[in-house]
């Protein structure tokens, strides 16, 4: 565990594998408040869609290009099932992220973006 401001935990709690360019250490420069986020979001993708990779794009949070409508800092990630990326998560630094069907993924043409807060055993509540 990290305090909000310390260092990162250890990136082998996160067990999927990272498939991406941007390694767990580089996104973990952002603080204890993003590593924290991130797993437990990760977890949340374990458990409701049984994930197994990940792709962090980009390491350093940002405005939303996408989502201009997001007035948080965001980073990408993309969750892979069976090696085809299927989710899409802006992940935000407080805990709340935003998800969709990746468009590598989607199966219809309609996107749905649902932002959840993480509780505190690692499944999201949805916010309204």
């Amino acid at each position: 565990m990290s305090s909000a401001r310390g260092a990162p935990r250890q990136a082998t709690t996160v067990n999927l594998d990272n498939v991406g360019k941007t390694k767990i250490d580089e996104f973990g420069r952002n603080g204890g408040n993003w590593m924290n986020s991130f797993q437990n979001v990760t977890e949340d993708m374990k458990q409701q869609y049984n994930v197994s990779g990940y792709e962090i794009i980009g390491s350093k949070p940002h405005m939303s290009s996408t989502d201009p409508s997001d007035k948080k800092k965001v980073v990408t990630i993309g969750f892979f099932v069976e090696n085809i990326r299927s989710i899409s998560v802006h992940l935000h630094e407080d805990g709340t992220y935003k998800f969709w069907e990746s468009r590598k993924g989607k199966k219809n043409k309609q996107r749905s973006r649902t932002v959840y807060r993480l509780g505190s055993h690692g499944s999201g509540s949805r916010d309204t």
